[in-house]
């Protein structure tokens, strides 16, 4: 196993991720749209991130194409992070439970990676190398993230999607409103305060 990791999987991970391009800009169009609350790229399609509802809050999305594996190499690497509420102390045991949960249930989604206690949430992380890349996967990768989140939102937590997302979408509408009015009155405070150039 080890000698086809190094002879194989590594040489192709030396290269541009397989990953990367039309379809990862594809995937955020698609995603623009319920259930999917937020999704933005890039126009070079090195990756994405997307907002899915969880009670009043949201969960994230990252997909990346730019951060290679250390023995792998380049390919596709996912970060789903939850909202939980939970005290930082407890993400570990939490995370290991969910772990558990999804191993034991029937979720639809494939469990290639694993839930596990990041800086900033509970996340759920799996990496697709290079070698692995096939035509049309990538969007398939992404639902079977939109399932697995929905999985924990509704039958770990109990919540409402439909629900939650009439909320997530006010909540997100609401703070891109008031960013625009910060925005706006700095922008009139800069030009307020730039002297007039005299012809």
């Amino acid at each position: 196993m080890l000698n086809f990791l190094r002879a194989v999987v590594a040489p192709k991970g030396q290269r541009a991720s397989l990953w990367r391009g039309e379809e990862v800009k594809e995937a955020v169009e698609r995603l623009q749209g319920p259930p999917c609350i937020l999704a933005t790229g890039d126009d070079r399609g090195t990756g994405l991130t997307a907002e899915f509802p969880f009670f009043e809050s949201t969960s994230l999305l990252r997909a990346t194409t730019e951060e290679a594996h250390p023995q792998l190499g380049t390919g596709i690497l996912f970060r789903l992070s939850l909202p939980l509420t939970d005290p930082k102390e407890d993400w570990p045991k939490r995370a290991l439970d969910l772990n558990t949960l999804e191993l034991a249930s029937l979720t639809r989604a494939p469990f290639l990676g694993s839930w596990c206690a990041g800086d900033q949430a509970i996340t759920f992380v799996s990496f697709y190398p290079s070698i692995s890349y096939q035509p049309g996967l990538v969007c398939n990768l992404i639902t079977s993230m939109v399932v697995r989140v929905r999985w924990v939102a509704e039958e770990i937590c109990g919540d409402n999607w439909n629900e939650s997302f009439e909320r997530a979408s006010r909540a997100k509408m609401e703070m891109m409103e008031a960013l625009g009015e910060v925005f706006t009155k700095k922008g009139n405070k800069k030009t307020k305060g730039t002297p007039r150039r005299v012809r």
